[in-house]
């Protein structure tokens, strides 16, 4: 089990942020191959991890900020060494290693 963590901010002040649930995030493994999710799109509450599907308000301000914390499963083997979020649109996804 592997724990994806990051920080998300509001740089324009969203207009309509209600539906808005943030970017989904892989785990990317040491092989270049996605990690698993265990819960999907839940909530679930860990003492170093909670995963909120929905974001809080007030997420539409310019400048609100957002901790977010995804729940990713790989081999030991193989493990979580980075992330990425699929950008949309035809774009490349974003990785962090």
């Amino acid at each position: 089990m592997f724990f994806v963590r990051a920080t998300l901010v509001d740089i324009d002040g969203m207009a309509d942020a209600s539906s808005y649930t943030g970017p989904q995030l892989v785990g990317v493994t040491a092989s270049g191959g996605d990690a698993d999710y265990l819960f999907g799109n839940a909530e679930v509450k860990l003492p170093h991890c909670t995963m909120i599907p929905a974001a809080p308000g007030p997420w539409g301000v310019k400048g609100a900020r957002r901790d977010v914390c995804d729940i990713q499963i790989a081999s030991a083997g193989d493990p979580v060494t980075g992330a990425r979020v699929d950008v949309g649109n035809n774009e490349p996804d974003i990785i962090w290693h």
